[in-house]
């Protein structure tokens, strides 16, 4: 039963949330224990309110879902949970969650309200529009960085922005390319049809060079220069960003994604030997 809750709620989706850190880390301030601390509660927040929405969407969505080759095998869509337990668990995950930022911080709190808005209006709406569907995935990325940035009073960085802007508008066109050839096509929820499936990939490879293009450029900007004493080391980020990407991207069209392809990455060893590498390339520019 814990364990079903747990596939339920999403709780491998909760590392989607940790962009909340991304603002305090790339601007160096994520070892004031203020700021940490400020992060770790709205990551907490974001991630109950988060999961209420999973269980939200999975009530609307539960005859397709049990028609989906992969949805179908959910707890709530197999008849493992019961309809009353997925009520009762949305409820008291959007109390605590909505609870905590109100108390946290009366902005955070009406960002999050807009965020369960904008998901209303993307289950019943916005997700049977081509192309729009997946900007507001990505939106939905962007948001969790804007609360890093708002939570904790740090300027926003158009580099940032456009980084993960670029980079979750491919992995949303690639989840809709995965889901399109899952589905053959017959997902009553999607508009896409399978002569979509060269746009969605090619749309989705463009982002993601040019999510690349941005960290060269930022690499070799003059905002590097007040951070980082040799930022020439920066720039190899631009190509290990680029081969990150782009390997997810083959990966998915070889059929060897099943699942959301941001849960797919985290998974994966390829994803922390990135991480690895740029987190060391960062430390040789601080240097």
């Amino acid at each position: 039963m814990i364990k079903n809750f747990f596939i339920q709620i999403r709780l491998h989706h909760w590392l989607k949330n940790t962009l909340i850190f991304l603002p305090a880390i790339t601007s160096h301030k994520i070892f004031e224990l203020n700021i940490f601390l400020n992060s770790l509660l709205a990551f907490i927040s974001f991630s109950f309110v988060a999961s209420g929405i999973y269980l939200l969407n999975d009530l609307i969505d539960f005859k397709e879902d049990q028609l989906h080759p992969t949805k179908k095998l959910r707890p709530y869509a197999s008849n493992k949970i019961s309809k009353n337990f997925i009520i009762f668990s949305l409820i008291l995950f959007f109390c605590s969650g909505y609870i905590l930022a109100f108390l946290f911080d009366l902005t955070f709190f009406i960002l999050l309200v807009f965020y369960l808005f904008l998901n209303f209006i993307y289950f019943f709406i916005l997700k049977k529009i081509i192309i729009i569907d997946a900007f507001i995935l990505m939106f939905f990325y962007l948001i969790r960085v804007v609360s890093g940035h708002l939570i904790n009073h740090i300027d926003y960085s158009i580099w940032l922005i456009s980084f993960v802007f670029f980079i979750f508008l491919s992995l949303s066109f690639l989840k809709k390319y995965i889901d399109l050839k899952l589905t053959n096509g017959e997902n009553n929820i999607m508009n896409y049809s399978m002569k979509d499936l060269f746009f969605l990939q090619s749309i989705g490879i463009t982002t993601a060079i040019a999510s690349s293009l941005v960290i060269l450029l930022y690499c070799n900007s003059e905002s590097t220069k007040l951070l980082y004493n040799n930022n020439i080391y920066l720039t190899f980020i631009s190509p290990l960003i680029l081969y990150w990407i782009l390997n997810t991207w083959h990966k998915g069209i070889r059929d060897k994604i099943k699942i959301d392809p941001v849960t797919f990455v985290a998974k994966n060893i390829y994803t922390y030997i990135v991480l690895i590498s740029i987190s060391s390339l960062i430390i040789l520019a601080k240097i």
